[in-house]
């Protein structure tokens, strides 16, 4: 068996159970950032592991909730989140409001009139959250 602190694979975490400290982490406590952010931290779960799950999360209540218009390549998102791992926000993904400009994602306001409208500007907020390394997994 692979020992966590010798290698940054996410296999590792994984197969030394630190999977079950994954699903701790996933109920009241992922609303806010910083248990996921110190359990990333200390590499205690890595993003792989954060991002897959959530993506599994949505695709099992995306058909009855319908809370996205778009959501971001799950493997893109892996990769940035891998190339910004010691940033402050560490790749968590965050969804954003389908009426804030965001590079690489149509700009709709959820209205058929602005349908494929792909905006040439990025809002701060947005910018200012890249910039700290957290990315999107989707417009709501």
């Amino acid at each position: 068996m692979a020992d966590a602190q010798d290698s940054g694979s996410c296999e590792a975490y994984t197969s030394c159970g630190f999977k079950s400290h994954l699903r701790q982490i996933k109920g009241d406590d992922v609303t806010t950032l910083y248990k996921p952010l110190s359990s990333l931290a200390s590499s205690l779960v890595c993003i792989e592991e954060v991002l897959q799950g959530l993506f599994a999360s949505i695709e099992a209540r995306e058909k009855d909730v319908r809370a996205y218009l778009v959501l971001a390549d799950l493997k893109a998102l892996i990769d940035e989140a891998r190339e910004k791992a010691d940033l402050p926000l560490r790749g968590l993904p965050i969804a954003v409001k389908d009426n804030i400009s965001t590079l690489g994602f149509p700009f709709t306001c959820g209205s058929r009139f602005f349908e494929g409208f792909m905006p040439i500007f990025e809002a701060t907020a947005v910018k200012r959250l890249r910039g700290a390394a957290a990315f999107e997994q989707g417009l709501s």
